[in-house]
């Protein structure tokens, strides 16, 4: 099985295909955690370490659709009550579909579709104190993109027909894809439940122009008024909105906004706040200035008694330097730290996606997009000074395809709860057949906290475990220890990694002398590389980490001949530029008996120039890997290599690759960056209604993924992502359409084309920029 903590395949979604430029060869490479050791029956716990006492339990896959899951929202209440909501296009259109835990994010009761109109995507879920879910997202039900919004009354087994919620006509940024609608709820009333608040941008047609619009409920979400309408000033756009309510009620509003005066350019980060329930707001507040400033989010944390600072933290996305800065209030919003890079950035690569969220102790904790290791992951960091300083950044969830949108959330016991969409299932064999067709994205939610159950250890001795009546290894006893008391299970699979062929329960704060005889229900199973779990929970329900092991069982006697069951590499190639990103290719072997093996790799001269050698009756492709160099430590230069293996066993009986049906290998060495020459558009002045084609050739066998932004630097739409033959030109065509399926406002737009090849060597362009403008159809 593929280790989590294995080389990441490279993916990108947002902004994809590449996954960035290479650093300059003085900057060392991010050092993630260590591949553990494989030996035999010794598990590995499956948890995030973030820290020596913050764990984190394995994903859910809460979506498990098989189509495009995006834009995950995700909400808490007291009891261990998660609720997550998402959009889909599981059935073939985008809705809206929510899931609720009520056992701290373990377990999710069915999935149930929110919106029912085929045409909604973005949502945004609270919860008011009365247990009253509420969500919000855009929609193109009556034409134009507007706000819609529903809620739950029975705890998430049903939900209301959606209201409209913004004004009739008009455009609510469908296309921004997460500059939409933001709900927040004041849980803080004394008395029933609180207000219910939206915030969106919205379009003036006539003027070209997004407003930021604020709605209330004060009939817990039976009716909604427009409370502000904020139009910038000079022509000037709001969009990308994020919004909160503090423990007092103080409603917080946070969003980017886009000069286009005749005096400015660029991008601004702006705030504001409402202390009477939205009655009246103080003047907006410059926080920060710049080119490209995008996507800020906003979280508040109690009055802290010994300091008495009332904390207001806002952080957003600097596409001038790539990274995330921050800013903070000790004083309820009045007045704000100086701009400052909350992450560090030494590699330059892209920060997306910043989400932040404080615990009932005051602790900050942030999630966001970053493309560090040349792949799309979500990591996190917290802070515990009011945000003076942040943790070291872990990566959270480290990806064989990458994910982008993320939701955090803190409960009221500090279990943090991280949701993101994910690409790593049903990835294909990494093959020249395969190639390009990628795997599907989920909504992954993971829980973790400090102190957190745990399985600290867990192992199966002997192992091997050789069944075969000789008297020797007939069966291997498993032993596990514990962080506290648990209610533990022990589960045994078949090679096929879903089968259970052996499982065990009981309670302590440790397993002891649990034996296996390698038969399920009393009959003997068959030879292979059997896995393990343990896991468990605590008095309170509360689950701990999980151990995963691996164990190999034979039944071969000592005097058989060896054989090679199994001989293949990890990738289809490779690229050893020490970036940090695919710099070694995994080997993989399986044997039918414990023996000596002997790794011969080969230039086109059959010249041995690098020897691995090993014993047992696996081979890890985590452990067993080839960072292309010869023996004497020199990288090698391009091409193909032959990889040979010869095993022998105690009797000196021996067996190699390339006798059916176990060939030799062939690996390959991969440093030159792809290119797509001459990328280019059919118009730079696309007119509404026609057809724009984007056109290039790619210089080798690379992925090229297309996407369209608008003038505020959000995306409007995805528009193509496909391995393209070296040499042979393409071309692919946009009809002035969004995501959802509505024509674009005039204006400037760019065309990102983003290349990589599958040894993950990345355009030195990244992305190729298209620039073009979007005119209006002329009336005949």
């Amino acid at each position: 099985m593929k280790n989590q903590w294995g080389i990441l395949v490279l993916f990108s979604v947002f902004i994809t295909g590449c996954g960035g430029s290479h650093p300059p060869a003085t900057i060392p490479p991010v050092v993630y955690p260590p591949v553990p050791d494989t030996a035999c029956g010794v598990a590995t716990v499956a948890a995030t370490a973030l820290s020596a006492d913050v764990r984190f339990i394995d994903p859910v896959n809460l979506s498990d659709a098989g189509g495009l899951s995006e834009h995950p929202s995700i909400a808490t209440a007291s009891g261990g009550k998660v609720y997550v909501a998402w959009d889909d296009d599981k059935n073939l259109n985008k809705e809206i579909y929510f899931r609720i835990s009520h056992d701290y994010g373990s377990t999710y009761g069915a999935s149930i579709n929110v919106s029912n109109t085929g045409v909604a995507s973005v949502p945004s879920l609270g919860v008011g104190s009365d247990g009253v879910i509420h969500v919000a997202w855009q929609d193109l039900t009556d034409g134009p993109a507007e706000i819609r919004y529903a809620r739950s009354t029975d705890v998430g087994a049903t939900f209301s027909n959606s209201v409209r919620v913004s004004s009739a006509n008009t455009i609510a940024a469908a296309s921004s894809q997460e500059s939409g609608v933001f709900l927040a709820v004041d849980t803080n009333a004394s008395t029933g439940p609180g207000n219910i608040y939206l915030a969106w941008s919205e379009a003036d047609l006539e003027r070209l122009q997004f407003r930021l619009k604020v709605a209330r409920s004060t009939d817990n979400g039976a009716n909604f008024s427009i409370i502000q309408e904020y139009t910038p000033p000079d022509n000037a756009t709001a969009d990308t909105v994020s919004m909160t309510v503090d423990a007092v009620g103080n409603l917080h509003i946070v969003w980017s906004e886009l000069l286009r005066g005749t005096t400015a350019t660029g991008r601004q980060i702006k705030y504001f706040k409402s202390a009477d329930a939205g009655v009246t707001f103080t003047p907006p507040i410059l926080l920060a200035e710049g080119n490209t400033l995008f996507y800020p989010t906003i979280t508040t944390a109690p009055l802290d008694i010994q300091t008495d600072i009332q904390g207001v933290y806002i952080a957003w996305r600097n596409e001038d330097d790539t990274r995330i800065h921050f800013v903070s209030s000790t004083n309820d919003g009045n007045t704000f730290s100086s701009d400052s890079v909350i992450v560090p950035n030494t590699n330059l690569s892209l920060q997306l996606s910043p989400r932040l969220a404080t615990g009932p102790d005051g602790t900050i904790y942030m999630a966001w997009t970053d493309n560090r290791a040349g792949n799309y992951d979500t990591y996190y960091s917290k802070s515990t000074d009011h945000g003076l300083t942040f943790a070291t950044p872990v990566n959270f969830s480290p990806s064989a395809q990458g994910s982008l949108f993320i939701a955090l959330a803190v409960d009221d016991e500090s279990n943090i709860y991280i949701a993101w969409d994910d690409n790593r299932y049903e990835n294909p064999p990494d093959t020249p057949e395969e190639i390009g067709n990628e795997g599907n994205f989920e909504i992954l939610v993971a829980r973790g906290k400090q102190g957190l159950p745990a399985v600290q250890s867990a192992s199966a001795s002997p192992c091997p475990l050789t069944p075969n009546g000789d008297n020797d290894a007939e069966m291997t006893t498993f032993s596990a220890q514990f962080s506290e008391i648990l209610n533990w299970d022990l589960k045994i699979f078949a090679p096929d990694g879903s089968t259970v062929v052996f499982q065990q329960s009981g309670s302590g704060n440790s397993l002891d002398g649990i034996n296996w005889d390698g038969t399920d229900t009393s009959l003997p199973v068959a030879d292979g590389l059997y896995t393990y779990t343990v896991s468990g929970t605590n008095v309170n329900g509360v689950v701990s980490t999980t151990a995963n092991g691996s164990l190999v069982l034979y039944k071969t006697n000592e005097d058989a001949a060896p054989a090679i069951v199994s001989f293949s590499r990890e990738a289809f190639a490779f690229s050893p530029n020490e970036d940090g990103f695919k710099d070694s290719d995994g080997i993989s072997a399986q044997f039918n008996k414990p023996v000596n093996w002997t790794i011969q790799i080969k230039d086109s001269g059959e010249t041995v120039i690098r020897t691995l050698t090993g014993s047992g009756i696996t081979l890890d492709s985590n452990v067993t890997r080839w960072n292309g160099k010869d023996d004497a430590g020199n990288l090698l230069p391009e091409g193909t290599y032959n990889v040979a293996i010869t095993i022998m066993d105690g009797l000196g009986q021996s067996a190699s690759c390339g006798l059916q049906p176990i060939p030799c290998l062939i690996m390959e060495i991969d440093t030159t960056e792809p290119e797509v020459v001459n990328p280019s558009l059919n118009t730079d002045e696309y007119i509404s209604g026609d057809v724009l084609t984007i056109s290039g050739t790619p210089s080798e066998l690379a992925l090229v993924t297309i996407y369209v932004y608008n003038q505020t630097g959000v995306l409007a739409r995805k528009i193509d992502r496909e391995f393209r033959e070296a040499n042979q030109a393409f071309a692919v065509t946009w009809d002035g359409k969004d995501s959802n399926g509505q024509d674009v406002m005039q204006g400037t737009y760019l065309i990102y084309m983003w290349c990589r090849d599958r040894a993950g060597n990345t355009a030195i362009d990244y992305p190729y920029n298209l620039e073009f403008t979007v005119l209006n159809k002329p009336v005949p």
